[in-house]
């Protein structure tokens, strides 16, 4: 699944990112001769997020994004409207599905020795959902629903679903989990409970998410 044509459609079909840069947002480098502002994106590398009943169905991902401009102040808008459009975005763009992006980084190489022009680079960690029909055991339902349920004040190391009527799937590859944000994979389920490996702390925040 080409992610790239998400990230290229969040940020070209933005008014304010079109305005500083109109079609000059490019894959992986910058064409020779390119006009400045100018924009290009690239994934540096995708791990698979494999589980005991299959393939991955959730990919991660490493996105790296630069703005070449030759004013600083609007390379910096630039790069904080990017990460507004980018930042926490969950859901589908152009037919690519991602469970979330999260920003992770920022560098500030302000005018380049030499040539007078301002690099910023920001870099952000992508879960590409993959179909998201291709789950081990077979393929969602050409309809379903993404839930999501959150947790604050556990006690223990188990938390109940209510979401669906309490009735998660079968297939664990449609269940993830996460612990202050992180995903984690150290858990268990049974009938609508999910019990993690390690104990909670009631400031800790857990949230499930499933299709079904």
């Amino acid at each position: 699944m080409d992610a790239g044509k998400l990230i290229y459609g969040r940020l070209s079909g933005d008014g304010t990112i079109s305005g500083y840069l109109g079609s000059r947002i490019f894959p992986a480098f910058i064409p020779e001769g390119t006009a400045f502002p100018a924009m290009s994106y690239a994934f540096e590398q995708q791990l698979p997020s494999n589980t005991k009943d299959g393939p991955s169905t959730v990919d991660n991902l490493s996105l790296s994004l630069v703005v070449y401009h030759d004013d600083y102040a609007e390379a910096q808008a630039i790069a904080e409207r990017s990460r507004t459009l980018l930042d926490y975005f969950s859901g589908t763009e152009d037919g690519v599905a991602v469970d979330r992006i999260a920003f992770s980084n920022q560098s500030d190489d302000s005018f380049v020795s030499g040539f007078q022009f301002v690099v910023l680079a920001q870099s952000y960690n992508v879960r590409l959902l993959r179909s998201p029909g291709a789950v081990a055991g077979g393929t969602l339902p050409s309809t379903y629903t993404r839930y999501e349920q959150q947790f604050t004040g556990v006690v223990g190391n188990a938390v109940t679903i209510t979401e669906n009527s309490g009735i998660l799937p079968s297939n664990s590859a449609l269940v993830d989990v996460y612990l202050n944000g992180v995903h984690t994979t150290e858990w268990i389920k049974s009938g609508s409970v999910i019990t993690l490996s390690f104990t909670v702390s009631p400031d800790d925040h857990v949230v499930v998410k499933f299709w079904a």
